[in-house]
């Protein structure tokens, strides 16, 4: 009787769910800075420390929800987060009162707007077009990401679930998976249920490896992406 033995990889051979993590980071990862032909990767490459600033009106369901996202992205990333009121540099903060609330916390909104753009304006738009949350990201000249502005508008009028929905994908939005813009359109379906999904959390496990740095070409990211396991 003739057997047939199965096909196999060989040695060294990307397989399939490196293949897919590729496309995954051509649809979700990968950007073209202003001014730039080439796509590259964006990623922090220091501690992240956290800081959640609220106010009356926000729902510790909200709030504690936010927190579990944040553990589910450091546990993904593998990386040193810490939640914090020291030193912050990804800021999160719950707004009942746009106008109100970048006055009295424009001290430490203000260094996210070091490239020029008058922030007071910026949140005029913001709710003007009565969006949920809006995202500003700063970059070092090494293009890492260095400081993260997640600004989250909270109010009867909106749903707790788009609201949740938001704070999950501008996130994610602030670790370098940047499918959506900061302003937000309709939310992936993946976001609607709150808690990260396995492709978030292996995007984020793919970017955070070490094989992966911050400001390279989207061709040499590539390269990277089907060296590296991706976990299940």
């Amino acid at each position: 009787m003739l057997l047939l033995a199965a096909p196999c990889l060989a040695a060294g051979q990307p397989n399939a769910a490196q293949q897919a993590m590729v496309k995954a980071f051509r649809d979700h990862v990968f950007v073209a800075l202003p001014g730039d032909k080439q796509k590259i990767v964006l990623k922090w490459q220091s501690p992240v420390r956290f800081g959640l600033v609220s106010r009356e009106g926000v729902t510790s369901r909200l709030y504690y929800d936010t927190l579990a996202r944040i553990e589910e992205m450091r546990e993904a990333s593998g990386e040193h987060f810490v939640v914090s009121s020291d030193r912050i540099n990804f800021l999160v903060l719950f707004s009942t009162n746009t106008a109100a609330d970048v006055k009295t916390y424009g001290q430490q909104i203000a260094p996210f707007f070091s490239d020029g753009i008058d922030y007071h304006g910026y949140f005029d738009d913001y709710q003007k077009n009565g969006l949920t949350c809006a995202g500003k990201m700063l970059l070092a000249p090494t293009r890492r990401i260095i400081a993260y502005l997640l600004f989250v508008s909270v109010s009867e009028d909106r749903s707790l679930d788009d609201v949740e929905a938001c704070v999950s994908r501008n996130l994610l939005r602030g670790m370098g998976i940047l499918e959506q813009p900061a302003a937000e359109a309709a939310p992936p379906e993946r976001f609607k249920a709150g808690a990260l999904s396995r492709l978030d959390k292996q995007m984020l496990a793919v970017l955070y490896n070490d094989a992966i740095k911050s400001g390279e070409p989207a061709t040499a990211a590539e390269k990277a992406i089907l060296t590296i396991p991706v976990p299940n």
